[in-house]
């Protein structure tokens, strides 16, 4: 999360979690400075004016964090920013491909590869080419290390055909063993 985003919501609960306590205090009855702030920010004019921006604020701050919250994001929930991966350059202008459509390119090859039941990826970009990071469940019957290179082929070829881009590393990570179904006789 960006120290910008951070900061608001850091305010935002700041001043909701200060709003609620003078309000739990003024309810409860206690006569303190809670009540008597209270008070004087709904009695008196010119504190309803501050009282008015404080809660346009707060209101503010609440719709900002709800749209926040339902933005685009990975499988940690994390918000994913759009990124670019450059393909080539061209008399007409430069021609790049997301982040995400080779993700779904290289999702869609290592499923073709027999034994991997499912997949998940993730590629970063570097100055010599794409490096690519593949979480995979395969079955068990399978060999890790020959269903592993089998897989980092079939990637780097399909990534090959599909954009033109040299993969220069493919990590593969056998996050599980699959159960395997068995049909009833």
């Amino acid at each position: 999360m960006k120290w910008p985003l951070r900061f608001v919501l850091a305010l935002y609960s700041i001043l909701t979690a200060f709003i609620s306590l003078l309000l739990v205090l003024y309810i409860l009855g206690f006569k303190g400075p809670a009540a008597q702030l209270v008070n004087y920010s709904l009695q008196n004019a010119s504190m309803r004016w501050t009282t008015g921006i404080i809660a346009l604020l707060v209101l503010v701050l609440s719709v900002f964090t709800l749209v926040k919250s339902f933005g685009s994001r990975d499988a940690a929930g994390e918000k994913r920013e759009p990124t670019d991966i450059f393909v080539k350059e061209s008399k007409m202008g430069q021609v790049s491909i997301s982040a995400d459509a080779l993700e779904n390119v290289i999702t869609k090859a290592a499923r073709q590869v027999e034994g991997v039941r499912e997949v998940t990826s993730e590629i970063k970009n570097t100055p010599q080419g794409a490096a690519i990071f593949i979480k995979a469940l395969v079955i068990p019957s399978v060999s890790i290390p020959l269903i592993s290179e089998e897989l980092q082929n079939a990637v780097k070829e399909r990534v090959r055909e599909f954009a033109g881009i040299e993969a220069i590393e493919i990590r593969v990570f056998v996050e599980n063993i699959a159960q395997e179904v068995r049909s009833g006789r």
